[in-house]
């Protein structure tokens, strides 16, 4: 395996362990060269979102600091901000925890098939599916397409999240995913005799018949070309599917990442006066905690005696002079308003909405106060939640059907599958909760409207409960039917003894 990790083999199958290289490589994926030549991706324009996302954008400008001790002048837009407002990176942990975070999971389930739905339910829980996903919905939300890959490892489940911008998906002509190669340059952590990094490829080719990893030749950033890569495992699966699932929002015939450019597209420009502002208005602040000092009527004689006596007392003469050259504070203030007004619109723009604290405080008695309040998010949200649960149920239905296969052939996973045992059906559905958690007084206002819609015998009280259950008022209840019989079946309190 040449230190490529562990092969294991079963029913004539190989299924690949997660290597070192694969981490590390994982780990520094992106990194830009030391000669700025940036690595190779699918993008460009994804590569600029890229760059906003983690500050890279501005590599290459000369660092602000440098800048203020240069002996020539260098305009501000030809320098690196000294503060970096991580606006992307922001926006994309705002919109995915309101998609894929632990209170705004969806929910799903096999309707028809409680072992089916049972066996799905290991996967979610066991596979550990809600937290590893949350960082698919954030690439999903800043790139606008992200690819989620699934294989076993010593029988566990795996589940990776990729840049979409380092994938290369085939699509059929019905839309299914037919093969998809993860290739990208990455920093290895190692160095040159020189002591420069060195920089590796990254290359894996996955199919729907075959996952295939190759070695990683050193990256030559003076070939144009790529160079030969070498397999050095496959794992033979026969599945008839990819072993994950490409997620975008959205679909586009010209293209694989959706139908909207990301976001970032919208308001880079806002972006990058917000970070010139505040780094100008910290410059100023800074010079005001410590400014110039002005000496008038005295020679350059005296000043030279005056600074090498700095902790004496300076006696300027009757002509002498000493005071500080101050910034005035207007335009400080028009700064900051500026910086207000660019935040702003970028908020908007991005349709988030980040309020102040106290604000949030005095909001925050209802669910439905603070969704009028997120209005456009809320709408942004809506967007991309169909297209979420769409890769989803399909990455579970992925997931569930090669662990039959791999049962069936003798090989053993972390969820037991009965020998010789076909699900009735797959066909799975979601339910999402609501965006901004309950208040006690909205799950109040919902628990008396049910009531109210069982005693009419409107609907029934099982419906009810998984009603209330949908719209966030969680009982725990897995099984209603069960939960119904109990409640015929549970001793009636007399209340006046």
């Amino acid at each position: 395996m040449n230190g490529k990790g562990q092969t294991y083999k079963s029913g004539g199958r190989f299924w690949k362990g997660s290597s070192r290289s694969e981490k590390m490589a994982s780990n520094n994926l992106g990194i830009i060269s030391s000669d700025n030549q940036t690595t190779k991706c699918r993008s460009q324009k994804l590569k600029e979102v890229e760059g906003y996302v983690n500050g890279t954008i501005y590599n290459g400008l000369t660092e602000w600091e440098d800048a203020r001790c240069s002996e020539n002048y260098i305009p501000t837009r030809k320098r690196k901000p000294k503060i970096i407002y991580p606006f992307a990176e922001v926006f994309g942990e705002r919109i995915s925890s309101k998609v894929a975070g632990y209170s705004t999971f969806p929910k799903i389930k096999i309707e028809d098939d409680e072992e089916a739905n049972y066996l799905l339910q290991l996967i979610v829980d066991g596979g550990f599916l809600k937290p590893r996903l949350l960082s698919a919905a954030k690439l999903l939300a800043i790139y606008n397409s992200v690819f989620v890959r699934f294989y076993f490892a010593e029988g566990m489940l795996k589940v990776e999240s990729y840049n979409s911008n380092y994938c290369y998906p085939v699509f059929s002509d019905g839309g299914t995913l037919q093969e998809i190669e993860i290739k990208y340059v990455y920093d290895s952590g190692e160095t040159d005799d020189q002591g420069k990094p060195i920089f590796k490829w990254y290359r894996l080719l996955l199919s729907e018949s075959a996952d295939i990893e190759f070695d990683n030749p050193v990256f030559d950033s003076s070939s144009q070309g790529e160079p030969e890569f070498t397999e050095v495992s496959r794992n033979d699966h026969q599945l008839g599917f990819v072993q994950g699932e490409w997620i975008s929002i959205g679909e586009s015939s010209t293209g694989v990442d959706g139908d909207r450019e990301p976001f970032i597209f919208k308001i880079k420009g806002f972006i990058d006066s917000l970070n010139y502002n505040l780094s100008q208005t910290d410059q100023a602040n800074e010079y005001g905690l410590e400014p110039q000092l002005k000496l008038t009527g005295i020679d350059e004689e005296e000043v030279e005696t005056l600074i090498k006596s700095s902790a004496k007392a300076w006696a300027l003469g009757r002509e002498g002079k000493a005071e500080y050259l101050e910034v005035a504070g207007s335009g400080i203030e028009t700064a900051q308003k500026v910086s207000m007004d660019f935040y702003k619109k970028v908020q908007d723009i991005a349709r988030i909405v980040m309020l102040d604290p106290e604000k949030i405080v005095g909001s925050a008695q209802s669910a439905k106060a603070m969704e009028v309040l997120h209005g456009p998010m809320v709408e942004l949200i809506n967007e991309i939640r169909p297209w979420f649960e769409k890769g989803y149920n399909s990455l579970c239905e992925k997931i569930m059907t090669a662990i039959i296969v791999l049962t069936h052939e003798g090989f053993q996973t972390q969820f037991i599958v009965p020998d010789g045992w076909i699900p009735q059906s797959t066909t799975i559905k979601a339910v999402w909760p609501p965006i901004f958690e309950l208040t006690t007084q909205d799950k109040q206002q919902l628990v008396s409207m049910g009531i109210q819609t069982s005693n009419a015998n409107l609907v029934s009280r099982q419906t009810i409960g998984q009603w209330l259950q949908n719209m966030g008022v969680d009982f725990g209840i897995d099984d209603w039917e069960l939960e119904v019989q109990k409640i015929n079946s549970q001793q009636q309190f007399n209340t006046f003894f």
